[in-house]
């Protein structure tokens, strides 16, 4: 292995987990979207470097209970480890001012869209009765006025919302 290739193996390392501290519980999915963002990582590298921070104790990854509080298709959770913020601690001095900018930018964004796919959930509950699958859907309202006319709609149109979402997730619908 060439000595540019651990380096930036290295690097992608730190990047990774730098973003994963910042959002912690971000998806693995989340996380490669972000690095590749970022332009200062290459997938093989952000492979790699994943699976070595997993493997070396640095981050954990974990998942939800199957069919329980899947959010959007993924139940894959990232956090640090004690180790893995002592590591970057250390090492948080390596990144240049531009990198952490554009870091944090992309920390933001991901903030922001985690905190987006909280709002909508789905849960697969098995009874003797058969299957029943979940959805919940959160919408913030900007103020009370917007809630009432929200809670409005949903009560006029709530038959045809519900029959055009079924026939959207329904298996040969």
């Amino acid at each position: 292995m060439s000595d540019k290739s651990s380096n930036s193996i290295a690097e992608t390392k730190i990047i990774i987990l730098y973003l994963t501290d910042i959002v912690p519980g971000v998806s693995y999915h989340m996380l490669m979207d972000g690095c590749m963002k970022s332009l200062y990582v290459e997938f093989f590298d952000f492979a790699q470097a994943y699976e070595e921070l997993i493997a070396g104790n640095l981050m954990t990854r974990h998942s939800s209970e199957p069919g329980k509080t899947d959010t959007l298709g993924t139940t894959d959770v990232l956090d640090l480890t004690d180790g893995g913020r002592a590591v970057l601690k250390d090492l948080r001095g390596t990144l240049n001012n531009k990198l952490i900018g554009s870091l944090d930018t992309i920390a933001a964004e991901l903030s922001k869209e985690l905190e987006s796919n909280r709002d909508i959930c789905v849960e697969k509950n098995t009874s003797a009765g058969g299957t029943d699958v979940v959805l919940k859907i959160t919408i913030r309202a900007k103020d009370n006025e917007e809630a009432d006319a929200i809670i409005r709609n949903w009560r006029d149109k709530h038959i045809q919302l519900t029959n055009e979402l079924k026939d959207q997730l329904l298996p040969n619908s």
